[in-house]
């Protein structure tokens, strides 16, 4: 694997886990 590849790889698993603290933050303040 590339190191680019890697970085990709990195970049978009540390967006899904600010996107799913949002959201668990987000419902927690809905309900």
């Amino acid at each position: 694997m590339n190191r680019n590849t890697t970085k990709i790889i990195s970049l978009i698993l540390a967006g899904l886990m600010i996107l799913g603290t949002l959201t668990g933050i987000i419902t927690a303040l809905l309900h």
